[in-house]
Protein backbone atom coordinates (compact mmCIF):
# COMPACT_ATOMS: atom_id res chain seq x y z
CA UNK A 1 0.00 0.00 0.00
CA UNK A 2 2.59 2.64 0.89
CA UNK A 3 4.32 1.79 -2.32
CA UNK A 4 1.33 2.16 -4.62
CA UNK A 5 1.26 5.90 -3.16
CA UNK A 6 4.55 6.80 -3.54
CA UNK A 7 4.46 5.89 -7.23
CA UNK A 8 1.03 7.90 -7.87
CA UNK A 9 2.80 11.21 -6.36
CA UNK A 10 0.71 13.93 -7.95
CA UNK A 11 -2.56 11.78 -8.86
CA UNK A 12 -2.93 11.91 -5.38
CA UNK A 13 -5.57 14.60 -6.08
CA UNK A 14 -7.51 12.47 -7.71
CA UNK A 15 -8.27 10.43 -4.53
CA UNK A 16 -9.98 7.48 -5.22
CA UNK A 17 -11.66 8.33 -8.61
CA UNK A 18 -10.45 6.71 -11.86
CA UNK A 19 -8.46 3.01 -10.69
CA UNK A 20 -4.75 2.79 -9.56
CA UNK A 21 -3.87 1.69 -13.27
CA UNK A 22 -5.03 4.79 -14.77
CA UNK A 23 -3.68 7.16 -12.23
CA UNK A 24 -0.35 5.48 -12.31
CA UNK A 25 0.00 6.13 -15.96
CA UNK A 26 -0.73 10.03 -15.71
CA UNK A 27 1.72 9.74 -12.75
CA UNK A 28 4.74 8.41 -15.39
CA UNK A 29 2.93 11.19 -17.74
CA UNK A 30 3.52 14.28 -15.66
CA UNK A 31 6.78 13.37 -14.34
CA UNK A 32 8.51 12.77 -17.48
CA UNK A 33 7.16 16.55 -19.06
CA UNK A 34 7.70 18.49 -15.84
CA UNK A 35 10.58 17.74 -14.16
CA UNK A 36 13.29 16.87 -17.31
CA UNK A 37 14.54 19.40 -19.40
CA UNK A 38 14.96 17.35 -22.89
CA UNK A 39 17.33 17.58 -25.53
CA UNK A 40 16.82 19.82 -28.65
CA UNK A 41 16.94 18.69 -31.84
CA UNK A 42 18.39 21.56 -33.50
CA UNK A 43 20.75 22.56 -31.00
CA UNK A 44 21.44 19.63 -28.51
CA UNK A 45 21.44 21.23 -25.44
CA UNK A 46 18.97 20.12 -22.65
CA UNK A 47 16.96 23.46 -22.90
CA UNK A 48 13.49 22.45 -23.96
CA UNK A 49 10.68 22.56 -22.27
CA UNK A 50 6.86 22.17 -23.21
CA UNK A 51 4.53 25.29 -23.73
CA UNK A 52 1.25 24.12 -24.65
CA UNK A 53 -0.15 20.27 -25.41
CA UNK A 54 2.35 19.68 -28.65
CA UNK A 55 4.14 22.86 -28.64
CA UNK A 56 7.70 22.46 -27.88
CA UNK A 57 10.07 25.78 -27.33
CA UNK A 58 14.05 25.55 -26.50
CA UNK A 59 15.20 28.39 -24.16
CA UNK A 60 18.89 28.68 -26.16
CA UNK A 61 18.28 28.82 -29.57
CA UNK A 62 14.59 30.19 -29.13
CA UNK A 63 13.35 27.67 -31.80
CA UNK A 64 9.25 26.35 -31.43
CA UNK A 65 8.25 23.54 -32.59
CA UNK A 66 5.77 20.58 -32.58
CA UNK A 67 6.12 17.30 -31.32
CA UNK A 68 3.74 14.76 -29.48
CA UNK A 69 1.15 16.48 -26.36
CA UNK A 70 3.06 15.32 -23.15
CA UNK A 71 6.51 13.53 -24.81
CA UNK A 72 8.95 15.22 -27.01
CA UNK A 73 9.98 12.46 -29.59
CA UNK A 74 10.29 13.21 -33.22
CA UNK A 75 10.22 17.32 -33.99
CA UNK A 76 8.91 19.53 -36.46
CA UNK A 77 9.31 22.82 -37.20
CA UNK A 78 6.47 25.30 -37.44
CA UNK A 79 5.79 27.55 -39.97
CA UNK A 80 7.86 30.80 -38.37
CA UNK A 81 10.74 28.93 -38.51
CA UNK A 82 10.46 27.29 -42.20
CA UNK A 83 9.73 30.92 -43.21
Amino acid sequence: MAEERKSLRSTKRFETRYGATTKRRMSDVEQHYRNKRLPCPYCGKKNVKRVFVGIWECSKCDSKFTGKAYQLLEATRTKEETQ
